[in-house]
């Protein structure tokens, strides 16, 4: 499966909506990756809410000739059949055990269970941002 046959609106959001065309942000809104309409993904499902104006579409994205590394989780939230946003995690069993707990029973029992998102390398993200402040005063985010 193509990202673009997840949601008819994903690829004008990818084009469109996303910060620059095709960059989805990981959890701590710094770092992203390109995601493209070709990219061959996997659809892990979806999360229709109560009053089924929203939902979120959760796929596995597979690495292709335009990314970089690893699989990545990424959901697409979607209101009135408009996508309005995306996020991007790792894949690891962990995290799509997570995602598929969130599909099953809902962001606010995810919330309430404890439980937490992981990393291909524990602290890569943190030691990143570590590096980058310790060669900057600031950093300035739009």
């Amino acid at each position: 499966m193509k990202i673009r046959e997840l949601h008819p609106d994903i690829e004008r959001y990818l084009l469109e909506d996303c910060y620059c065309p095709h960059e989805i942000y990981s959890f701590d809104g710094f770092y992203y990756q390109l995601f493209y309409e070709d990219q061959d993904c996997v659809k892990l499902g979806e999360l229709v809410t109560e009053n089924k104006q929203g939902s979120i579409i959760a796929s596995i994205a597979l690495p292709n000739h335009a990314t970089e590394g690893n699989h990545e989780v990424v959901l697409f939230f979607i209101n009135a059949g408009v996508v309005v946003d995306a996020l991007r995690y790792d894949a690891t069993e962990n995290n799509i055990e997570h995602t598929k707990f969130i599909l099953n029973s809902g962001v606010e029992a995810f919330n309430k269970s404890g439980r937490k998102f992981d990393e291909y390398i524990p602290g890569n993200t943190a030691k990143s941002l570590a590096q980058i402040l310790s060669i900057a005063d600031a950093i300035i985010i739009d």
